[in-house]
């Protein structure tokens, strides 16, 4: 009996321990994961290796909601080059996109079940920019009934052109709730951009691996980024012009952050992830990213009402200009050639992009609404095949919008971009108390003022990872009355509880 009793307690003993669990729980794992690969193949079964890790961001999703939006904001950085080594680079990264956006759904619904605070303050999810992106998304869901349109391209290309916008505009409300969780993405932001920038100097200065490669030379990039000057480096961006100009954004925005934080520490790494940025602007070789650091700057020099600032910034401004305009000065550099270009109004493919747009201009004359999203350019080719308008790159964000949506819709688009910024500058001057958050609200004006600019140039507002990027900086931009509230609610406790030790 007592050798049965030992048995039992012996049995009792190695359930109850945790390890043995664990234990056992592994071998399962890798018994399943063996099983799925060798019957189902490797892309399967890494699906069914991410389905742990998947599990607990789940959890930890619903018990910290604004984790899940991190996750999402980083996914979004890096999925482009995630699906460079991926299905031979036809990785369907939109779709993963909008799978992770129906995550954050469900992440809200579910913590609104589990952990619902009847006292939790109101999220100010329903503000200016989810009106007006609400809007532009309308507009943009009707162009379904477009005569001229088609509905498989449609499909394609509503998600960049609206949806991503409203959902961003919607969502990140719902998760960034306090203002040192707003500072929390930002330093997110420059932790990605600095890994960026490594990929760019792993590619000068090591070399190319064979994916990239195979894009360069076999799918065709070669044509536009090994050209005469020299190498347009892309890091794991979808190319050269995305890549600079998320660059020049991280750039503007960062040094702009480095002039207002007052955390020594804080302030060092944001001079260098910005300073980074600007030698990654310079590897892309993206001659319209050049638009970010002067209009922002320009929007600094208009906003921080600080003469010094003002004069300080003003200068440096003229300075490059004319440095860049008027002057050879570093001529022999690949790199300061190419920026140079930027300014030389006769440069040949500056020549060519008013050649296109003037023969838009003529077929669109009759298309106030446009052909239908999805047919402009060389990406129409998939749904119409060779005709006229598919054989004339728009190159623009804003010809783009032109040709798909009309003048109609590209009015309505820049009107609603001009409300944004116009928004978040009369904040600036007028509404905000609180000098950090006032400053970095100038930065995120500063970089997606410029990014607007520069989508002149480039498609840059639909890309990945630049149009979620700029629009979680606009859903900031509307948050900061409610962070300003907070932060001179703090501020009057720390008073209160000052005078009350006083006392």
């Amino acid at each position: 009996m007592k050798q049965t009793e030992g048995i039992h307690s012996g049995f009792s003993g190695l359930l109850s321990d945790s390890r043995t669990y664990i234990a056992a729980i592994l071998v399962c794992g890798l018994l399943f994961l063996g099983y799925v690969f060798s019957v189902y193949g490797f892309l399967p079964g890494v699906a069914a290796a991410l389905l742990p890790l998947g599990l607990a961001l789940a959890i930890l999703g619903i018990q910290r909601p604004k984790w899940a939006f991190y996750a999402f904001f980083i996914l979004n950085y890096v999925i482009m080059g995630a699906g460079r080594y991926t299905m031979g680079g036809s990785f369907p990264f939109g779709v993963v996109v909008d799978a992770f956006i129906a995550y954050l759904a469900v992440i809200l619904v579910l913590h609104r079940i589990f952990f619902n605070d009847p006292a939790e303050e109101k999220t100010g999810s329903l503000n200016g920019f989810t009106l007006v992106s609400f809007i532009w998304l309308l507009y943009a869901f009707f162009q379904l009934f477009n005569p001229a349109g088609m509905v498989s391209a449609w499909a394609a290309s509503f998600r960049g052109v609206a949806f991503y916008m409203f959902a961003v505009a919607f969502t990140a409300p719902l998760f960034i709730k306090r203002f040192r969780d707003f500072e929390t993405l930002l330093v997110i932001w420059s932790v990605l951009t600095v890994f960026a920038v490594s990929k760019a100097l792993i590619q000068k200065y090591i070399g190319f691996d064979d994916a990239e490669l195979y894009w360069l030379f076999v799918l065709g990039g070669q044509v536009t980024h090994v050209i005469g000057y020299g190498v347009r480096y892309f890091s794991f961006f979808t190319d050269a012009a995305n890549f600079g100009a998320a660059m020049a954004m991280a750039m503007t925005v960062f040094s702009i952050c480095a002039i207002f934080v007052g955390k020594k520490w804080l302030k060092i790494w944001f001079i260098a992830v910005a300073l980074l940025a600007f030698y990654g602007m310079a590897l892309s070789g993206t001659r319209a990213a050049l638009a970010v650091p002067f209009v922002g700057f320009s929007m600094l020099v208009f906003l921080s009402k600080k003469a010094k600032l003002i004069l300080t910034f003003s200068v440096l401004l003229l300075l490059l200009f004319c440095f860049l305009k008027f002057t050879y000065i570093g001529h022999g550099n690949a790199m300061i050639r190419r920026m140079r270009t930027a300014f030389d109004t006769n440069d040949p493919s500056m020549v060519i992009r008013y050649e296109n747009q003037a023969k838009l201009k003529v077929y669109m004359a009759d298309k106030p609404f446009g052909v239908g999203l999805g047919l402009s350019g060389v990406k129409a080719k998939r749904y119409t095949g060779e005709n006229y308008l598919s054989s004339i790159p728009t190159d623009s964000w804003f010809v783009m919008l032109w040709v798909e949506t009309g003048v109609a819709g590209l009015l309505l688009n820049i009107a609603i971009l001009l409300y944004i910024m116009g928004f978040g500058a009369f904040q600036v001057l007028f509404r905000i108390r609180n000098n950090l958050l006032r400053g970095l609200n100038i930065a995120l004006i500063a970089g997606c003022s410029g990014m607007i600019v520069a989508s002149y140039a480039n498609e840059i507002l639909g890309q990945f990872p630049n149009g979620i990027i700029i629009y979680t900086s606009m859903a900031m931009i509307f948050l900061s009355p409610k962070f300003d509230r907070e932060l001179a609610a703090k501020e009057a406790a720390g008073e209160t509880a000052e005078n009350r030790d006083e006392q």
